[in-house]
């Protein structure tokens, strides 16, 4: 009863319109479920930073670029061991990596036989070439903010991030900034 009960909770924190929910059952005792804690962390760090506006996984890819990554399975295996449990597989990856490299301000470059790595082809991925652009550099530097150069209209849990309701994550005080 103790396992459904927060299963059941945490099914509604991830499904409300804000990440408050989240939060709080993040902090709070989550010994039932072991790994949901954690897990649930991990999902606040996918809020845009509060510096950079790039959320974990992007900021990840991106410093395996700088780092001298250019193939998507280099940035795969990178972005991985930066991570302390798996969190996502190559198609997540790729749908990021796409995503960055289709902003209108691009911060990563994609040079191969398409202009996005299809979804479907992990293995074909050696024909692409991935590279950080200007204001890939200076995002990845503090110079700049993701959000406000392309903005943001994504969906994480039940949370809309669009204009006027962008959550951040404080990485330096693991906390939500809520929208400004």
């Amino acid at each position: 009863p103790a396992m459904l009960d927060l299963a059941q909770r945490a099914w509604q924190a991830l499904a409300a319109d804000t990440p408050l929910a989240v939060a709080r059952l993040a902090a709070g005792d989550t010994a039932a479920l072991p790994y949901l804690g954690a897990a649930l962390h991990r999902f606040l760090e996918q809020f845009p930073g509060l510096q950079g506006g790039l959320d974990r996984l992007e900021r990840e890819t991106l410093e395996a670029l700088a780092a001298g990554a250019t193939s998507p399975i280099a940035v795969f295996r990178a972005a991985s061991a930066a991570e302390a449990r798996p969190f996502f597989g190559d198609t997540f990856l790729w749908g990021c990596l796409n995503r960055l490299a289709g902003a209108p301000r691009p911060l990563v470059a994609i040079d191969g036989p398409e202009p996005r790595l299809p979804q479907w082809d992990s293995l074909g991925s050696e024909r692409w070439c991935l590279s950080l652009t200007a204001d890939g550099e200076r995002v990845l530097a503090g110079e700049a903010d993701a959000v406000v150069l392309n903005g943001i209209d994504r969906w994480l849990g039940g949370t809309h991030l669009r204009p006027g309701n962008v959550w951040r994550w404080d990485g330096t005080r693991q906390e939500l900034v809520p929208p400004f």
